[in-house]
This record gives C-alpha cells, structure tokens and sequence, in this order.
C-alpha cells in the first residue's frame, strides 16, 4: 500500500488496484497525474479540504471517479454541476482492495460551538484518518493521520487520540499552519508521548511511503 502525503490535508493511497484522494483543498498542489483515481472523499466543508476548482480538475482526468463527501459539500457540488454521494451518519462503501468506512462526528470546537460536521475516514484496516476531529475509532489500523496544527488543534487531544489506537505509524497531517521548526517540535512532542513502539512518518508535500 502506497501512502502519498500532499500539502497540508491532503492523502493519495494506492493499493495497486485503487487510488483514493483525501481532501484535496485549495491548500493542495494537485500532482501532474490524477489519471485512474476511482474515488475522492471531501471530509470537511472548510476551504483547506474542500476546493471546487480542485475537485473539477481531478474529474477532468478521472472522470470515472465517485466523490463521496459531507451532505454540506455534496449540495455545493451540486450546484457547480458536479455529482458527489452525500453521507450523514455511518456509511460503508466496498471498493478495488479496500472497505470505505465514513463516520459523521462533530468537527473540532474552534472558538464556542463545533462549526460543522466531518466524516472520519477509515480504509479496511490501513489508515483513520479523524478529519478536523479526535474521534478515535475502535477498529485496528496500521496507519494513523494525525492532525498536528490549525487554529482548532489541542494538542493533549491529539495524543489522547494517538495513544487510544493501536496503530503502528503516524502520519502528522492538518500541518500548513506551522513552521518547519513548530512541525518538528509538535512532531517530536508526539513521539516522545505516544511511546516507542510507535513510528513517526513524516512525509513532505508529494513525498510518498510503502507500507
């Protein structure tokens, strides 16, 4: 399984039969290449994982692909003409290699009130991946994108969240906000708590991992 971390939110997994794109937002330096992506997720309506011109320049390469996103973003879509599978509450959907596994949860407080909702994502058991949230889930995975910045990040959340599942790797995501030196040191801080049977992969924008 193949793990490619793009600018700030955004993930491209390839298990040699599908390819997945995560939150491709106006953050996110699409590559050259979007050919033979069969599914795009929209995890949060916010600009950092949501951009219409983003998602139009995927469909123009892959238009075969299905976009699954948060009912928010889904009605957006569709008034640009573009089709995506609005999801409120649990959905599974069964692809090339992978179950999708989407869970609606409140997104992060950012000052009072939580501002939206966000789907959590899981892909069988290789990567969670909380969105704008430290939902942890209870299944097993071997890879977790963890959310190490932004204006709504806590970091004692984000260890809590961390160290209630299992997973082998993390992956810091959600880290655009920061500077090299505030990316290592959130990074760095993680490690130390989570333990170390633990690895920290740090992928720079369009640096990719074998799992």
């Amino acid at each position: 399984m193949k793990l490619t971390k793009y600018d700030h939110a955004c993930l491209l997994v390839d298990n040699g039969q599908q390819k997945l794109l995560i939150d491709p937002g106006k953050y996110t330096n699409l590559p050259p290449d979007l050919s033979h992506v069969q599914t795009v997720i929209v995890s949060d309506e916010h600009f950092d994982h949501f951009d219409v011109d983003n998602l139009k320049t995927i469909l123009q390469q892959s238009p075969q692909a299905e976009v699954l996103a948060t009912e928010t973003v889904a009605a957006a879509l569709a008034q640009e003409g573009v089709e995506a599978v609005a999801v409120s509450g649990q959905k599974t959907f069964s692809g090339p290699g992978f179950e999708i596994d989407l869970v609606e949860v409140d997104h992060a407080p950012v000052y009072g009130p939580s501002p939206c909702k966000v789907l959590t994502v899981g892909l069988g058991d290789f990567l969670y991946y909380p969105s704008d949230s430290f939902v942890a889930s209870s299944r097993e995975y071997l890879v977790l994108a963890l959310p190490v910045g932004g204006p709504w990040f806590n970091m004692t959340e984000a260890v809590d969240l961390a160290k209630s599942m299992s997973a082998k790797y993390i992956v810091p995501t959600h880290n655009i906000h920061l500077s090299q030196l505030g990316s290592d040191g959130n990074n760095r801080f993680v490690e130390i708590n989570v333990g170390d049977d633990r690895e920290m992969v740090v992928l720079a924008a369009g640096q990719s991992r074998q799992f």
